[in-house]
């Protein structure tokens, strides 16, 4: 264990970068104008690049002032500020609580999609291709990671009907 920490050190880890999900709808997110996709950039001038330092860029930023200002970059690449005005009391709501989902902000999580297709493989002869996303299991819709994770969990050893899609195209 202490070798692969210590590799772990020396390489480094990958952290999840600062790209919001969708905004839970009335929140303090949304109500600022916050759009998923949307790559978090700075909490008022400290600059951010994973979920990590933005969350506690928050933490600093909320009780150093009554207005923080978020820096955001577009899917289209256009800059902007969010300015969120007294968040501090969603973040006095109790050891239980995720200040930042109570702000409304979430991760963005991907489309769960294929990496690799090794040849001679169930995937292979299913005709799955590097690149597809998953869109559904059994006809049951998949939004993200997690739920192509809890699905498996929930249906162990069965074969699945795998609903791709493929250049735009189901």
């Amino acid at each position: 264990a202490a070798v692969l920490y210590a590799i772990m050190a020396w390489m480094g880890t990958v952290e999840p970068t600062a790209v919001l999900g969708q905004p839970a709808a009335g929140s303090a997110a949304a109500q600022a104008g916050f759009q998923a996709q949307e790559k978090i950039t700075h909490v008022d001038s400290k600059a951010v690049s994973t979920w990590p330092q933005f969350r506690w860029a928050m933490l600093d930023a909320v009780y150093a002032s009554d207005e923080v200002r978020i820096g955001v970059e577009g899917r289209d690449g256009r800059s902007g500020t969010r300015i969120l005005i007294e968040p501090r009391h969603y973040f006095e709501q109790g050891a239980d609580s995720d200040p930042l989902i109570d702000l409304g902000f979430q991760m963005y999580l991907p489309q769960p999609s294929i990496q690799q297709v090794l040849p001679d493989t169930a995937a292979e002869r299913a005709g799955l291709l590097e690149g597809d996303q998953i869109i559904a299991l059994d006809g049951e819709a998949i939004a993200n990671a997690p739920d192509f994770i809890e699905w498996v969990k929930a249906h162990p050893n069965e074969t699945v009907e795998i609903t791709v899609l493929r250049h735009g195209r189901e």
